[in-house]
């Protein structure tokens, strides 16, 4: 059975009728070519995980190329396998030049144990390298006294700055949370 990935509907609304659609002809289990045996959820499941994934590994890709960026940087999540612990958060180059790993020897994208495959909820995205964090700037508008009001706000921003290009301001990045009367 095909299940079209159009966007009409949500991943959880494709898997139900997916499974629906299956268990209706009387299909429960799905057994692989090991031997193994799954109950028709969880193979549903993860196959249309593993293609939404996959999907969005392709259009990542389509980016870097369109972008002419040779760097990517891999994202990082809790409860990832040992093996792909130890490519989260890094930087990796497309084509394997220069001073960065390459990206399809380091990650195995494209294959069913790497990043993109079967259960892997990793992605990643173009990297500028000349755009780094540089520093956190903890920021409190407002004086104690004006707090007392509630009127005071708590800032968080990062500055982003172009390596080598002092002429560029730095990009601001950030949120501003009221601070709460004690």
């Amino acid at each position: 059975m095909a299940v079209e990935s159009s966007g009409a509907f949500s991943a959880e609304q494709a898997i139900g009728n997916a499974v629906d659609s299956l268990t209706r002809e009387g299909i429960h289990t799905i057994e692989y070519a090991s031997g193994r045996n799954i109950m028709i959820e969880a193979g549903v499941r993860r196959a249309v995980v593993s293609g939404i994934n996959r999907t969005a590994c392709e259009v990542s890709l389509q980016r870097a190329e369109e972008l002419g960026v040779d760097l990517v940087k891999t994202m990082e999540h809790l409860g990832a396998r040992s093996e792909h612990a130890l490519w989260q958060r890094q930087v990796f180059s497309l084509s394997g030049n220069g001073k960065y790993s390459d990206f399809y020897e380091e990650t195995g994208c494209g294959e069913v144990d790497g990043l993109g495959g079967v259960n892997c909820r990793h992605s990643f995205y173009p990297f500028f390298e000349e755009y780094e964090e540089k520093k956190d700037y903890e920021a409190k508008i407002g004086d104690s006294k004006r707090n007392d009001e509630g009127g005071g706000l708590t800032c968080s921003l990062k500055a982003y700055w172009a390596n080598g290009d002092t002429g560029q301001k730095g990009i601001y990045k950030g949120r501003c949370t009221k601070m709460r009367k004690k």
